[in-house]
């Protein structure tokens, strides 16, 4: 009997972290962030315009990837088209996806970590998935990883239940399958993260019909992963993203490897193998790697790009590593396997952002679960460990968690969503906002495109109808010898900042302009439309 109370009770305490989760999570999303940046303009209106008519923004149906994102897979818009079908192309509908895989994370953690070590590590670490920053950032915008993350977790677990029914096999295929198809990198993650499985979990593979389709479902996909990505949609955008096609590595890397062979006093034949973009490329990729499980990434500054970790602070609190620690001692004393198990995981988990560049939120949080089953092992073993002085040294973490916790959820919650808008296309925003309470005011309305993103702003934030967009995209309207997009009397383009002058004053009737603040000095009746620090948005210039 008490077991069952037991087992009650703790279903209790996961609902109320399940419940934790989807608050923090949900709570203002419409408006933390405060505004859509590029590509969850792109993804919810491709969204939105596959429900209305089956094809993207572009014309294509029901396609496999996406040209609106430069190749971007499919599986993250797919699954927002219930979304936008009730919310519209809004903020709410782009980042539903990610919000539920946040919460669908916490769940799943808990779930594995059940099967692999303990129902009450589960629980904690369930707990700390709800409110560690990293997991909490991804969750508040529409990024496509998170969505694949989910799935290769639920793909996980399905396998762990395979162990003793063989059909989950089926189900954990159908999920790897789709976190591939959700985003790019998982392509590398999941084959790699599937022969770890195979490996810790060989003895108890049986080969039989299920087996079998769920290998050829992997490959399948695998195949059909990899030749979406090397594509005419995917190809520029995964190739452009490799550190060694990247420019600015590539002119440091030749500035380098000049210098030290002008310098050198090997033999020449010895020069080139010694100092060559080859040897200095490697090194630079074991830098990133490493650099994944560093102090200055994990907790001192995190990502340095503000959309991935908008309160600037590092990826998990700074009580999280002693409590790794912990648990490492913790799987070592008594789950060896599933600490070897988790080690592979840490292992691969930073090798797509090491290949691209610096540690990175998006691409490396694969590595983001079995860091938080550690942290929940050590804060079980620390629980049970008895001591004087280890009395003050939980304190003192407590202490630290305390002081850690509110810094953290002042800065997300209150300061970033003011403090970090340029981020998050704002200005496209405001400027939207500013065409459509004009519009009947004005015979021109000009949106000029060099503000960031918006020409995927105004159709987002109009809700423009999506065959109207179509017909714009294939029929665009000749503005002298420029191209603009034209919704009534709103036009979305491109003017140079030598000829905006002129070309308003060309004009005949009321216009007004929004343009880039590079046109500041440039156009008539000038006006700057600023943010709440009084940084310059855009121009605004009537006639």
């Amino acid at each position: 009997m008490s077991k069952i109370l037991n087992k009650i009770f703790q279903h209790k305490i996961l609902l109320l972290i399940l419940v934790l989760a989807f608050i923090l999570r949900i709570y203002d999303i419409n408006n933390n962030p405060k505004s859509m940046y590029g590509d969850e303009l792109t993804l919810v209106y491709d969204a939105y315009s596959l429900l209305k008519t089956g094809q993207d923004q572009k014309g294509q149906a029901w396609p496999l990837f996406f040209s609106m994102g430069g190749g971007r897979p499919a599986g993250y818009i797919y699954a927002t088209i219930p979304f936008a079908a009730l919310f519209g192309p809004t903020a709410q509908a782009a980042r539903a996806v990610s919000v539920l895989s946040g919460v669908g994370i916490v769940l799943l953690i808990y779930l594995v970590s059940k099967i692999l070590i303990l129902r009450k590590v589960g629980l904690l670490a369930a707990l700390t998935a709800a409110i560690t920053p990293w997991e909490l950032n991804l969750s508040r915008g529409a990024f496509e990883s998170h969505f694949a993350l989910f799935l290769s977790m639920l793909g996980l677990y399905f396998f762990l239940l395979a162990q003793k029914r063989q059909v989950f096999y089926l189900f954990s295929a159908l999920s790897f399958l789709l976190a591939m198809q959700a985003y790019l990198t998982f392509v590398l993650s999941v084959p790699l993260f599937m022969g770890i499985l195979v490996y810790f979990f060989k003895d108890k593979l049986r080969f039989s019909p299920i087996t079998a389709a769920s290998i050829l479902i992997l490959i399948l996909s695998l195949s059909f992963s990899i030749y979406t990505s090397v594509s005419r949609g995917s190809k520029d955008r995964v190739g452009n993203l490799f550190i060694y096609n990247q420019s600015e590595y590539q002119n440091i890397i030749a500035d380098k490897v000049r210098r030290e062979r002008l310098f050198s006093p090997a033999s020449p034949q010895l020069v080139l193998r010694l100092h060559n973009r080859y040897l200095e490329f490697t090194n630079l990729f074991f830098q990133n790697y490493l650099n994944s499980f560093g102090l200055d990434f994990l907790i001192l500054n995190g990502d340095k790009n503000i959309r991935h970790n908008p309160t600037s602070l590092g990826q998990i609190y700074w009580v999280g590593f002693p409590l790794m620690a912990f648990g490492l001692i913790m799987l070592f004393k008594n789950y060896k396997k599933s600490l070897a198990l988790l080690f592979g995981w840490l292992l691969i988990s930073p090798l797509p952002s090491s290949l691209v560049g610096q540690p990175h939120a998006i691409r490396s949080s694969f590595m983001l679960p079995p860091l938080i089953i550690l942290m929940g092992a050590g804060l079980y073993y620390l629980v049970k460990l008895k001591g004087q002085k280890l009395r003050w040294f939980k304190l003192t973490l407590f202490i630290l968690f305390l002081v850690e916790l509110p810094i953290f959820l002042y800065r997300f919650y209150l300061l970033s969503p003011a403090l970090n808008t340029l981020f998050w296309s704002y200005s496209a925003k405001i400027a939207s906002e500013v065409a459509l309470e004009n519009k009947g005011k004005y015979q021109y309305i000009i949106l000029s495109t060099s503000i960031p993103d918006m020409e995927f702003a105004y159709p987002v934030y109009a809700k423009i109808e999506p065959k109207e967009v179509h017909y714009t995209n294939l029929h665009k309207t000749n503005f002298g010898e420029h191209q603009f997009l034209k919704y009534g009397n709103i036009y979305l383009g491109s003017i140079p900042s030598t000829r905006v002058r002129q070309i308003l004053r060309s004009l005949e009737g009321p216009v007004l302009y929004l343009g880039p603040i590079e046109d500041r000095g440039l156009v008539d009746n000038e006006q700057i439309t600023r943010n709440k620090d009084e940084s310059p948005l855009f121009v605004v210039s009537t006639k």
